[in-house]
C-alpha cells in the first residue's frame, strides 16, 4: 500500500510545473542528451519526494521550494549515503540539485540556492573495461552469421565502432551528413549543438549505403523505428541489449562501449591523444587521457619490447 502511495506521488510530482519547467529546460536550453535528462528529473523528483515525505514541501505550490533549507539538504544526502547508493550515483545526484535549485534562482522561485555552498562528491572513476578487437571482430561475425543483425542495426553498430560517435549523436544523423564520395560524416554534438567531421570505415560506409538501398531515400533521419519515425537512445539500448549473446565477454555492455573500444583500440595502434580527442569531440584533453589508463594491451607490449630486462 506503502508503494502504491508513493508511485501516485511520483506521478504527480512528474506531471507537476515545477519538475516539467524545469525538464524542458533540461532539454531545449542545456541541450542535454535524452538519457541525461531523464536520469537529472529522476533525482529532483526523488528528492522532491523526500521533502515532501517530511512535510517539507508543500506540491501545491511551486514557490515552496524556497523554503528549503541547506540542512534538509543534508538530511537529503545523508539518507542516500545510508541507502548505500554507490558514489558515483550520489555524485550524480548532487549534481542534478545543483542544477535544479541553480534553475529555481533563475526562475525567482527561491531566493537564494541552498546547494551553493554543496561540494560535489569526488568519485573514484572505476576504468571502464573494454571490449577487445577480437570480441568486436566476434561480435559482428557472430550477428551476420546466424542473420539475426538487421541492415539498420549493422549500420548502427559500425558507426558507434567505426567512428566513435555518441549514441545521441547517432540517432541525430540525417543522411544529409554522410559524404560518401569522401568517406566523411559530419556530427552535430549534443552539447552546444557544435559540429565536427569524422571519417568513416569502410564497414561503416558498406552499411549505410545498404542501409540507404534499402529504405529508398537520402534525406531526413539515418535510423527510424518499425513506424517510420527518428529512432531515439532508448530505442539504440534496446537493440543492442538483443544481441548481448554475441558478447563473448562477461562484462556490462552499453552503446558506450562501442566508443570506449574505438579510442582504445586507436591508442593500442599508435594514435596520438591529440587526435583521438578531436575524433571523440572532447574539449578537454584530461577526458581523453583516461583511455591511457584503460589501454592495458598497449603498456604491456611497450613493455615487453622495450624493457632491458623484462
Amino acid at each position: 500500500m506503502k508503494e502504491k502511495k508513493q508511485s501516485k506521488i511520483q506521478n504527480k510530482l512528474l506531471e507537476h510545473e515545477l519538475v516539467q519547467t524545469y525538464q524542458q529546460y533540461l532539454t531545449h536550453a542545456r541541450r542535454l542528451s535524452e538519457h541525461t535528462v531523464r536520469a537529472y528529473v529522476a533525482d529532483v523528483v526523488q528528492h522532491l519526494q523526500f521533502l515532501m515525505d517530511r512535510n517539507w514541501l508543500q506540491l501545491e505550490d511551486p514557490k515552496s521550494v524556497s523554503s528549503v533549507t541547506m540542512t534538509q539538504i543534508q538530511s537529503y544526502l545523508q539518507w542516500l549515503f545510508v541507502q548505500k547508493r554507490v558514489s558515483k550515483t550520489n555524485a550524480r545526484k548532487i549534481s542534478s540539485l545543483k542544477s535544479f535549485y541553480s534553475y529555481c534562482l533563475q526562475m525567482k522561485w527561491v531566493h537564494q540556492d541552498p546547494t551553493a555552498s554543496l561540494d560535489s562528491i569526488k568519485v573514484y572513476q572505476k576504468l571502464p573495461e573494454v571490449p577487445s578487437e577480437k570480441d568486436i571482430e566476434y561480435f559482428f561475425e557472430m550477428g551476420k552469421e546466424h542473420q539475426k543483425f538487421t541492415n539498420r542495426d549493422i549500420a548502427i553498430f559500425e558507426m558507434m565502432y567505426g567512428s566513435g560517435l555518441r549514441v545521441s549523436e547517432v540517432v541525430s544523423l540525417l543522411w544529409e551528413d554522410v559524404a560518401f564520395e569522401k568517406n566523411l560524416i559530419t556530427v552535430v554534438e549534443g552539447k552546444g549543438k557544435k559540429t565536427r567531421v569524422v571519417p568513416m570505415s569502410e564497414y561503416t560506409h558498406e552499411a549505410l549505403q545498404i542501409l540507404q538501398q534499402e529504405q529508398g531515400q537520402n534525406i531526413g533521419a539515418i535510423f527510424r523505428n518499425a513506424k517510420g519515425k527518428k529512432m531515439t537512445e532508448r530505442g539504440v539500448r534496446y537493440v543492442l541489449s538483443k544481441y548481448k549473446i554475441f558478447f563473448r565477454f562477461g562484462q556490462r555492455i552499453s552503446p558506450h562501449s562501442f566508443r570506449h573500444a574505438f579510442a582504445t583500440h586507436l591508442l593500442n595502434k599508435g594514435a596520438d591523444l591529440r587526435t583521438i580527442q578531436e575524433l571523440l569531440g572532447h574539449e578537454n584533453l584530461a577526458t581523453t587521457q583516461r583511455y591511457t589508463k584503460v589501454s592495458k594491451e598497449k603498456l604491456k607490449s611497450v613493455y615487453e619490447e622495450s624493457h632491458p630486462r623484462k
